[in-house]
């Protein structure tokens, strides 16, 4: 293989896999990013929820509180001691939400029917003066599209750098290694008919 074409190769190669690093590096920053904003203005939601709880005088109207405060696309479970006191979803979920989430975590982002999920448990006074753990979840079907969307525009773009990244490197393959290749020309010919020709236009300052 010619000293070029190894150059041409590499420099293409390793380009390429500094974009798709790069690009890595940004989808998961992006999703990253998305999912904490998510569960920051749920963790908003569940703040002014444990508020307006801690203002009820009677169970009875805490069902009312509840779905002012529900997610959209999800669910709110109230209860305690695995006994379920209250447990209302969202009209726009398809089909009933049946999760089984960990209270000893406060925050947790899971997959739930392929859709990117985040669950918060939140400890509240019941008008009854017990403790119980009020469970926000919300499943995240934008986040997801977007998600998709910037995978597939990620990718594309790495496509379409191939050709430019591969001409660049041509350009700087024939800066570099041209002059190589006519010492190398020259010198073979001087060799071969026992004359010392000079080299031509060689007006370069470095090693060359």
């Amino acid at each position: 293989m010619k000293l070029n074409t190894k150059v041409n190769l590499l420099s293409t190669f390793l380009t390429i896999i500094i974009l798709v690093g790069s690009f890595t590096g940004i989808y998961f920053l992006y999703k990253g990013l998305a999912f904490d904003t998510e569960i920051a203005q749920l963790q908003d939601r569940a703040d002014e929820l444990t508020m307006a709880i801690s203002t009820l005088e009677s169970v009875e109207a805490a069902p009312a509180i509840l779905r002012a405060y529900l997610p959209p696309d999800g669910f709110i479970h109230a209860g305690s001691d695995g006994k379920t006191l209250i447990r209302l979803q969202a009209s726009s979920t398809i089909g009933k939400i049946d999760l089984k989430i960990d209270t000893q975590e406060t925050a947790q982002q899971f997959e739930w029917n392929e859709l990117p999920t985040i669950a918060l448990n939140v400890p509240v006074i019941w008008p009854t003066e017990e403790i119980i753990t009020i469970q926000l979840i919300q499943s995240l079907p934008d986040i997801a599209r977007n998600l998709t969307m910037l995978r597939w525009i990620l990718i594309a773009m790495t496509l379409l750098a191939i050709i430019p990244v591969y001409l660049a490197s041509v350009l700087l393959v024939r800066i570099i290694v041209d002059p190589v290749l006519r010492l190398t020309t020259t010198m073979q010919q001087n060799i071969s008919q026992h004359s010392f020709e000079q080299i031509s236009n060689v007006q370069t300052k470095d090693e060359i």
